[in-house]
This record gives C-alpha cells, sequence and structure tokens, in this order.
C-alpha cells in the first residue's frame, strides 16, 4: 500500500487543527459561517422563500433573515450545509486538480459577491465578505504548481473541522439558536437532539469525505 497520500491528508488535517489556535484562523472561521448562513438562505429560497438580510459577526456566529419557504428545512440546513461546503471543497481539491479548484474558486468567489451586492446590509458583515473574499482571491492567484489544490483540501478540512464543533455552541443553556427554534418547531425533539444529529452528520462527512479518498472503503 502507498502511504505518500493518507500521510499528505494527515499533515493538512493537524495544519487545520493548528490553524484553529491562531488568529490566522480567522477569515476561515467566518468562511464557515458564511457556509453555514448561506446554506439557510438558499435552502430557503429553494422552498420559496427569500433571504432578507445576511449578518456575519466579528468574534464569528452570524444570523439569516427569512421571509417565507420551508422553516424546517431552512433551521436544519444551517449546520448540515457548512458540512457538505467543506466536503465538497475538500473533494475538488483532492481528485480534480489545481485547474478545478481554482474555477470552484471563482463560484464561490462569485457566491459572496451576489451575497456582498444582495444580502449584506451592515458594515461590518461586508468587510468580513471582503475578507473572506480576499483570502479566496489570494489562493486564486498562487502560481501554477504552488499547490492550489492542497490549499482547497485544507480549507474543505478547516470547514468540516470547525462545523464538528460549532454545534455545541448551542448547549450553553440560554435555548437560543437552530437546534432552540426547532424544538420549538417540533414540539417534541429536544434541543440536543438536533445538535447531536448536526455533530454526527459533521462527523459523516469528514470521515466519509477523507476515508473514501485515501481508499478505506
Amino acid at each position: 500500500m502507498d502511504f505518500s497520500y493518507p500521510l499528505e491528508i494527515f499533515i493538512l488535517f493537524i495544519i487545520a487543527l493548528g490553524l484553529h489556535a491562531t488568529k490566522l484562523s480567522w477569515p476561515l472561521r467566518w468562511a464557515e459561517t458564511f457556509y453555514h448562513e448561506a446554506s439557510h438562505g438558499l435552502v430557503a429560497w429553494l422552498t420559496g422563500g427569500k433571504v432578507i438580510r445576511l449578518e456575519l459577526y466579528w468574534r464569528g456566529g452570524g444570523a439569516c433573515t427569512i421571509a417565507g419557504g420551508s422553516r424546517f428545512l431552512t433551521l436544519l440546513a444551517g449546520y448540515m450545509g457548512a458540512s457538505v461546503w467543506g466536503a465538497i471543497l475538500f473533494l475538488i481539491g483532492a481528485n480534480l486538480g489545481e485547474d478545478a479548484a481554482r474555477w470552484w474558486l471563482a463560484a464561490e468567489m462569485a457566491l459572496l459577491g451576489f451575497a456582498l451586492l444582495f444580502w449584506a446590509k451592515n458594515l461590518t458583515t461586508m468587510v468580513i465578505l471582503l475578507l473572506i473574499g480576499a483570502v479566496y482571491v489570494a489562493a486564486w492567484y498562487l502560481p501554477p504548481g504552488f499547490g492550489l489544490a492542497y490549499v482547497l483540501q485544507g480549507l474543505g478540512l478547516f470547514i468540516m473541522l470547525n462545523a464538528l464543533g460549532t454545534p455545541f455552541h448551542l448547549l450553553d443553556g440560554q435555548h437560543v439558536g437552530d437546534g432552540a427554534a426547532l424544538q420549538d418547531l417540533t414540539l417534541v425533539i429536544p434541543e440536543i437532539i438536533w445538535v447531536a444529529w448536526w455533530v454526527l452528520f459533521a462527523l459523516v462527512c469528514l470521515m466519509g469525505s477523507v476515508g473514501w479518498q485515501v481508499g478505506l472503503f
């Protein structure tokens, strides 16, 4: 068995974990939050609703104000969507090479631009979106052969790892957030079950995409 590729992914995994402990992680944390909130917005739109405004906060977290659409699916989509976005980033970088990574980054920048123009209503959100975009632009302009595909894989791993941890923030006893809203909506399923579901889903996305990539299954 050739262990070189699993070793490369392990190194990227360690780098992604290490970034969490540094201030360099903030644009990537904001990116995970953006994917979370954008997933709310996209599912609302797909179910007949619309986004009123998107908000991102300096210390993490955000909000997406929705009108119409399926409230249940929209609430469910945030944490799940962040994991799915991360898995897509990782798998594109791992399988399709630098050209595909570059074009996927272009699509990501287009989504950020759309959110900036139509969803962002305050200066903080606009600046954060621009900072996320600056990271993607910098990656886009990496010279050929400088590992853009690895950058995408590392970004995907970071997003999935962050998505794995963020649902636990809901268990602070304040009964706010997506889990509390789903508990109130369903009347019978407690918040902790929704948190467990999102953590399990994130874990499946992380282990599934990495495990499939290294040939474990």
